[in-house]
């Protein structure tokens, strides 16, 4: 493809924008208000060569979450000072205004060193027109970070733009922790002397037993399915069938990697199953009859409230729903559920969901690129992964003589938490993480999360291919994969609720093929096959 210079770039992307630049970015508080036990790291770092000689300032620009804003004295800022010479010019942003103000960035012309980006879409789009650097021009300046590549094809899959190009430095383990599942009421479940639901008829009979016992209650709750019906996309996997929401640009369109095939789930025979049953379930009380609107608050005290047992969310919810539970009722227990096999052709299976795609996209600006690109090698090493996500052997965790790292009795106090109080784990400080650094936390404060981490990784499906598509396929997306979506959405949500009848699923299947659905798998086949390309050559 060929590149335009900078200068056109920055012109180009500024009027499409149409939006004056900010003139700057609000400073972080230099306090978290909280305290870390007592440690001297200093006294546990041995004297031995840094990554640069001389001190190195980085700038940097990043999202900062609003339940860990970012903290410059955070431990683990220090650490990799200590271990790099490394300080950071960190221009902190909101987590919910940081996409827009990465395109403002790109369009004013001065962009720092590197930004942390939480999707890939700005690599792939501004990378080809030369905002970004492409690492695969500099695998011989980043022997630590090939041999990463080289031991993890599949992850760097994911990071390809169109171009064959690789524009950010993938992120890596942090989306261990982002899995979905079942969970459920345990408490309840013992109290009804009821079994874990094997099948979809155990599973729509335990919930009857509920409703049985709590004739108020609505024992099923979702939240989420306003935003592309995307919590779909989690349910339909035990069904035999895949819902891809096109805000993650799957266009609807999932491979099936034992047919080599793409198929369009939304329209298949499992996934009228799936929502046959599920509106099934609304119609009879089951369901929680808000789920199609109900916001994250709602939901919480629908679970924590006794309204509801069971839902499908982020595992981390087994802590917080626990939490808000326990304050009324002591015996209160949320757990993981392991998926039941659900519809004609269904398997005991959850969607892949621990597939965060994050790292720093490096300027095509950079004055210091040969340093840049040797710190961005440095956090590929094993020194580094273990440096940002324990911290130094003895501070607040100990390396083992087997490899295994220990956290601290203090860290594992209940209550202590990293990523606040030592900065671990928020963006821009890794991108190689070990995951095991948090979840043996909550083997100590939260053990049926714990176990929810460790099993459920043997129910996942493998995770979709994550394509780029040339900006000829991008207008096909916009407009034909735009209308597929809001049609499926919107006829999917009357299916659901009743107010379509489900003797007219032919005839919508028949609406969405008319729309252009053989336009949208066959970019989905050319951009596959781009990307098969670049990794097997």
């Amino acid at each position: 493809m060929k590149k335009v210079s900078m200068k056109t770039l920055m012109q180009t992307i500024a009027l499409t924008l149409s939006v004056s630049i900010l003139a700057g970015c609000g400073a972080a508080s230099s306090s978290s208000g909280s305290s870390v036990p007592d440690s001297d790291p200093q006294s546990a770092v041995e004297t031995g060569s840094r990554l640069f000689d001389e001190p190195v300032t980085i700038s940097m620009m990043i999202p900062s979450h609003d339940s860990f804003p970012y903290n410059p004295d955070w431990y683990v800022l220090d650490a990799i000072n200590r271990a790099t010479n490394v300080t950071f010019d960190a221009t902190p942003i909101p987590s919910g205004d940081y996409a827009k103000k990465v395109q403002l960035q790109i369009a004013s012309g001065k962009l720092p060193d590197l930004m942390y980006l939480i999707k890939v879409s700005p690599a792939f789009e501004y990378g080809p027109q030369g905002a970004f650097v492409n690492l695969l021009d500099h695998l011989d300046e980043m022997p630590n970070f090939k041999a990463w590549m080289d031991a993890n094809p599949s992850r760097v899959a994911q990071f390809i733009s169109a171009d064959g190009a690789l524009y950010i430095a993938p992120e890596h383990g942090v989306e261990d922790t982002n899995r979905r599942g079942w969970l459920f009421r345990e408490d309840i479940l013992k109290e009804l002397n009821l079994e874990v639901p094997t099948n979809q008829d155990e599973f729509y009979n335990m919930l009857v037993k509920m409703k049985e016992a709590y004739p108020d209650s609505y024992p099923l709750a979702f939240r989420s399915f306003t935003s592309g019906m995307r919590q779909l996309q989690q349910l339909a996997a035990n069904f035999g069938t895949r819902f891809m929401d096109p805000n993650d640009n799957m266009l609807y369109y999932s491979y099936d990697y034992d047919t080599k095939e793409w198929f369009f789930g939304a329209t298949s025979d499992e996934f009228k199953e799936l929502i046959t049953f599920y509106n099934k379930l609304y119609e009879e009380g089951l369901l929680l009859p808000s789920f199609m609107t109900v916001d994250t608050a709602g939901w919480v005290e629908a679970m924590a409230s006794g309204t509801s047992f069971v839902t499908y969310d982020y595992l981390n919810r087994i802590t917080s729903l626990t939490k808000a539970g326990s304050e009324t009722d002591s015996d209160f227990s949320i757990n993981y559920m392991p998926p039941p096999s659900m519809g004609s052709n269904g398997e005991p299976v959850t969607t892949f969901s621990a597939n965060g795609k994050y790292g720093f996209v490096v300027s095509a600006l950079s004055k210091n690129l040969d340093q840049i690109l040797k710190y961005i090698d440095w956090l590929y090493t094993d020194e580094a992964m273990e440096l940002v996500s324990w911290g130094e052997d003895g501070v607040y965790a100990d390396k083992q003589a087997d490899g295994t790292w220990k956290w601290h009795d203090d860290v594992l106090a209940a209550g202590y938490d990293i990523r606040r109080e030592l900065g671990m784990q928020n963006y821009g400080t890794y991108l190689r993480f070990d995951s095991q650094s948090q979840i043996s936390q909550f083997e100590v404060s939260s053990p049926n999360l714990a176990h929810a981490y460790e099993a459920t990784p043997s129910h996942e499906l493998p995770d979709q291919p994550s394509l780029s598509y040339t900006e000829e396929e991008r207008k096909i997306f916009d407009t034909v994969g735009s209308n597929v979506g809001t049609h499926v959405s919107e006829e999917l949500s009357k299916f659901l609720l009743g107010k379509r009848d489900m003797s007219e699923w032919d005839e919508y299947v028949a609406e969405i093929e008319a729309m252009g659905l053989e336009k949208l798998k066959d970019i989905q086949i050319s951009a596959y096959a781009r990307l098969q390309e670049v990794l097997n050559q």
